[in-house]
C-alpha cells in the first residue's frame, strides 16, 4: 500500500515531488485486532507490526522529500465490547465484522487481545523516537494521539449514543467522522508532549495556529 500510495503521488501531475509539502496521515491496525488476532499467533504481532510500520516509514522518507506522517495511534478497541443498548442486527453486525472481539468462543482470551492491543501503541511509541526515522529538514514523523484513551460518547439515557456510529453500530457515522477529524486537527496543532489523549465533542474545540506557531506541530517546532 505504501509503494502505491508513493507512486500515484509521483504520477499525480498536480504534484512537485521537490517543492510541495505532503501530508500523509496512517492509522491501521483495526482490521488486525477484529479478524486476525483470534487466528494467527497474537504473541509475535507487535513486533511484526513495528517492521512493518517501520519499513513503510522508510520507503516513504526515501521516496517523498517535504512530507510529514501523521501516525495516529491504533485504538485500542475494547471500547466496543463495552458498547450497550444495541439492536440485535448491531450485535449480529459485530460478531461478523470484528469476532475476535465479539464472538463468544474468543471471550476468554479478551484480555490478552487488550494487552496485545496497548503493545502496539507502545510500539508505535519507539517507532516516532528512533534513529532511523529521526527528523530531517524536509521528513517527519509525528504521533497523534487521540485515540490513545479514546472512550466512545454517552446519550442522556447514559447508553452508547448510536448517532456517531453507522447502521452496523461498528464504522463511523458522518457524525462520527467529523468528531475523529475535529480531534486529529486539534492534535496536529498541538505541541509533541502535549497532546490530546481522548476526542471531545464535535466543532466545541478548534485548536488554531497562532502568530507564535503558525504550523503543524512536530518535534522540532514543540521544543520551548
Amino acid at each position: 500500500m505504501t509503494r502505491e500510495l508513493v507512486k500515484r503521488i509521483k504520477m499525480d501531475k498536480r504534484v512537485n515531488i521537490t517543492e510541495d509539502w505532503k501530508l500523509i496521515t496512517m492509522m491501521m491496525s483495526s482490521n488486525t485486532f477484529c479478524l486476525e488476532l483470534c487466528y494467527e499467533d497474537y504473541t509475535t504481532y507487535a513486533e511484526k507490526h513495528k517492521q512493518e510500520v517501520l519499513k513503510s516509514l522508510l520507503y516513504i522518507k526515501e521516496n517523498l522529500p517535504r512530507t510529514i506522517v501523521n501516525l495516529v495511534l491504533s485504538p485500542n478497541l475494547e471500547f466496543l465490547t463495552k458498547f450497550t443498548n444495541l439492536p440485535i442486527i448491531c450485535i449480529l453486525a459485530h460478531i461478523v465484522e470484528c469476532p475476535c472481539l465479539h464472538a463468544t468462543q474468543y471471550r476468554h482470551k479478551l484480555s490478552d487481545y487488550v494487552k496485545v492491543m496497548k503493545q502496539f501503541q507502545e510500539v508505535e511509541k519507539e517507532i516516532v523516537e528512533s534513529e532511523e526515522i529521526k527528523n530531517k529538514d524536509d521528513f517527519t514523523v509525528v504521533l497523534q494521539t487521540f485515540t490513545e484513551e479514546l472512550i466512545f460518547p454517552l446519550n442522556r439515557f447514559n447508553t452508547t449514543d448510536k448517532t456517531y456510529l453507522a447502521i452496523d453500530c461498528f464504522h463511523l457515522s458522518q457524525k462520527g467522522y467529523a468528531r475523529a477529524a475535529n480531534a486529529l486537527w486539534n492534535n496536529m496543532m498541538e505541541p509533541v508532549g502535549l497532546k490530546s489523549k481522548d476526542w471531545s465533542k464535535e466543532f466545541n474545540r478548534f485548536v488554531c495556529p497562532s502568530n507564535e506557531s503558525p504550523y503543524i506541530r512536530t518535534w522540532k517546532n514543540s521544543v520551548s
